[in-house]
């Protein structure tokens, strides 16, 4: 991966897919959009072990707590009762053992055969718990809800009224108090508090969702106006001290997670940001937010995937996102580009809404 200036030309086949996404001749490939069984058998058989363990096989191969509500959210899109049960059961046996909630360790690997990190990271926990209400509406399945709303019931603990509003924290500890915290604007998983604000009242999902709604319009950094991977929220809101000021690979997942939840006004800012670079030919997959600098990379297709999404969403011409296999294609590459086709078909059921 290398670092170019805004001016730098990208030929590589991702700069490709990203021009053919975004161009002005593209069209949408119309109502007979679906999900294809086949990349979800690929899914199954390069990430998801037999136990129902999600692997990461970019990174030690380990499991996250992310990554098993990823793979319970395409379990569910795709009708898969068994893997979903799987990928259920040892989500629950092994990163859910904090002992003092229900609440998922976020780090566990297969080296030591033991969960390495037991903090939590919450938008695992939200994506779990989102999950398994999605499983109950469609296998109308009451264990599962009652497995949510005991999910629900911890988060409310991480609920932190700042200047700004209230927010969840990222995870149970490291991240701060209701003067000041860190947040990770991409764990505002704004369809998912929108589907807790129907089953759980014991915390007002709904103002989260309004709050995390106008964090993000202020936050705005750099030349694009476009959010980091970490900020710090106290009276003011900027680019987290002690991280890297990057709109990268956590950032990207703002705007897919916009419009699943049809808050459409909102991703201008990321539509011109790669349209930009799909005119040069380059696909951007992190942004340095102080310099200007970007990191371009041949590999990261999830990037292309959610780039035009947000186009579609955001009224412009774009195609749909294909899964193209590659040998060496990565988890959370697929996973993205798989979330983003879901977020396609369930987006235009949601009305604009930014309150």
């Amino acid at each position: 991966m290398s670092r170019h200036r805004l001016a730098a030309r990208f030929r590589g086949v991702a700069g490709a897919a990203l021009m053919l996404m975004l161009g002005a001749c593209s069209s949408s490939h119309g109502p007979q959009l679906k999900l294809d069984a086949a990349d979800w058998q690929q899914y199954k058989q390069r990430f998801v072990a037999g136990e129902g363990r999600v692997v990461d096989n970019r990174n030690a191969h380990v499991s996250h707590s992310e990554g098993q509500g990823y793979g319970l959210l395409l379990a569910v899109a795709f009708g898969d009762r068994q893997a979903f049960d799987r990928i259920w059961q040892w989500t629950r046996s092994h990163l859910q053992v904090r002992g003092h909630d229900h609440l998922h360790a976020w780090k566990w690997s297969p080296a030591s055969r033991r969960v390495e990190d037991y903090n939590n990271a919450t938008d695992g926990d939200v994506l779990i718990a989102w999950a398994l209400i999605r499983a109950w509406r469609q296998w109308q399945h009451a264990p599962y809800l009652e497995a949510a709303r005991e999910i629900l019931a911890s988060l409310h603990k991480l609920k932190v009224k700042l200047p700004a509003g209230e927010f969840l924290l990222p995870g149970a500890k490291g991240f701060g108090n209701r003067h000041r915290a860190v947040l990770n604007p991409s764990y505002f998983l704004f369809p998912a508090y929108k589907s807790f604000a129907s089953v759980d009242q014991g915390l007002d999902w709904m103002k989260l969702y309004r709050d995390a709604s106008y964090l993000l319009q202020r936050c705005v950094f750099g030349e694009w106006g476009l959010p980091a991977n970490w900020v710090q929220v106290d009276a003011r809101v900027r680019p987290a001290a002690g991280r890297e000021p990057y709109f990268g690979y956590d950032a990207m997942r703002i705007p897919l997670f916009l419009a699943w939840a049809g808050k459409r006004s909102r991703l201008g800012p990321y539509v011109r940001f790669w349209k930009q670079f799909s005119m040069q030919g380059g696909v951007p997959d992190q942004l340095d937010l102080e310099n200007g600098f970007v990191h371009m990379s041949r590999d990261f297709h999830a990037v292309g995937a959610i780039a035009a999404l947000s186009s579609h969403a955001y009224g412009g011409n774009a195609p749909y996102p294909d899964m193209h296999w590659l040998p060496d294609t990565a988890y959370y590459d697929a996973s993205l580009i798989l979330l983003s086709q879901l977020a396609w078909m369930e987006a235009d059921r949601h009305e604009e809404g930014s309150k």
